[in-house]
C-alpha cells in the first residue's frame, strides 16, 4: 500500500500533512518503532486479526518482521498473543490512545507502546520501542533482591544494613539481640541514635565514625587484635562489610552508598557466610 492511501493524522486532529512532507521525514528518521493497522472484528465485535498498512524504516530493525506492510499478524506469528488483538481492537473502536508495555511471547521481547486512532474504518497508529534488554535486567534485579532476602533472613549469623542516609533499613533475626530493647526495633532507626542509646558516648561516637567513615570513602578498616576486650570495635573490610561489635559474636553489618539489594551485595555476603559454619553457636543469643 502507498503512503499516500494512508492518513497519519490522529482522528482528532484537523491538521493535513501532504504526502512526503515533514511528517514522514520526522516519522523516518526516528529510531522509534512506527506503524498503522487496520484491525478486523468478527460478528459480535471480538477484534480477529489486523494488518499493517505502512510501517517505518527503524520497523524491521525493532521487530525483527520483514515486508510488514500489507500482511496479517496471525499470517506472520500465529501464535501471537491475543492481548494485542484485544488492546488494538480496544483502541480502535473506543477512540482512546492507550500506553502501555508487555511481552510479545512469540517474539520474545518486551514492547513500550504509544496506540492512538487515526483517520479511517478500525484504523490506529502505533508507536513503539523494544524494552527487552531493560525488562531482563530489572527481572535480574529482582532476582538478586530476592537472592539477598534469603540470604540475610536464613544466615548462621546475624547481619544489618545501615544505607547512605545513616538508616537502618535491615536487621536479620540473629542480629537482633545486638541492639537490645530498643523501643519498635532498630529498622528504620537512625544508627547514631541507636547506638549511642546502646553505648556510652565515647564508645559510641567511635563506632559511628567508623560506619561514617566507609561510607564516605569506601575504604576497609580492619579491627585490631581483640584479646580480651568486653568491646571490640568493628571489622570493616573490603565491599563496606562490617563486623558488630557484639563481644565475640559472628554478626556483620554494612555500611552502604548503593542500594543493598543487589548482586554485589550478595556476593560479598556469600563470601562472608562462608566464614562462619552455621554450626558455630551465636554467643549474643540466649
Amino acid at each position: 500500500m502507498r503512503y499516500g492511501d494512508v492518513n497519519y493524522q490522529p482522528a482528532n486532529s484537523q491538521a493535513a500533512e501532504p504526502e512526503g512532507g515533514l511528517y514522514r521525514t520526522i516519522l523516518e528518521s526516528s529510531d522509534q518503532g512506527f506503524c498503522t493497522i487496520e484491525v478486523v472484528f468478527d460478528e459480535n465485535e471480538r477484534p480477529l486479526d489486523y494488518r499493517f498498512l505502512e510501517v517505518s524504516s527503524s520497523f524491521e530493525r525493532q521487530t525483527g518482521i520483514k515486508d510488514a506492510a500489507g500482511r496479517w499478524m496471525r499470517k506472520i506469528a500465529g501464535d501471537q498473543d491475543q492481548f494485542w488483538f484485544d488492546i488494538y481492537g480496544r483502541v480502535a473502536r473506543s477512540g482512546e490512545p492507550e500506553r502501555f508495555e508487555n511481552l510479545s511471547t512469540p517474539a520474545n521481547r518486551w514492547w513500550s507502546v504509544y496506540a492512538f486512532k487515526i483517520e479511517g474504518s478500525a484504523r490506529i497508529a502505533v508507536l513503539f520501542d523494544d524494552i527487552t534488554t531493560r525488562k531482563r535486567a530489572e527481572a535480574a534485579l529482582r532476582a538478586s533482591e530476592e537472592q539477598f532476602e534469603t540470604l540475610l533472613h536464613q544466615a548462621p549469623l546475624g547481619v544489618y544494613l545501615v544505607d547512605s542516609d545513616f538508616v537502618i533499613r535491615e536487621v536479620n533475626p540473629v542480629a537482633l539481640p545486638v541492639f537490645g530493647d530498643i523501643p519498635g526495633g532498630p529498622i528504620g532507626r537512625d544508627f547514631d541514635e541507636v547506638i549511642h542509646a546502646l553505648w556510652d558516648k565515647e564508645y559510641a561516637d567511635e563506632i559511628v565514625g567508623i560506619f561514617r567513615g566507609t561510607l564516605a570513602t569506601g575504604e576497609a578498616y580492619v579491627t585490631p587484635e581483640r584479646g580480651t576486650s568486653s568491646r571490640p570495635l568493628p571489622n570493616i573490610t573490603s565491599g563496606g562489610l562490617i563486623e558488630s561489635f557484639c563481644p565475640g559474636a559472628n554478626t556483620a553489618s554494612f555500611a552502604t552508598s548503593a542500594t543493598f539489594a543487589n548482586l554485589q551485595s550478595s556476593q560479598i555476603l556469600r563470601s562472608w557466610f562462608r566464614q562462619f559454619p552455621s554450626s558455630r553457636k551465636h554467643p549474643c543469643r540466649t
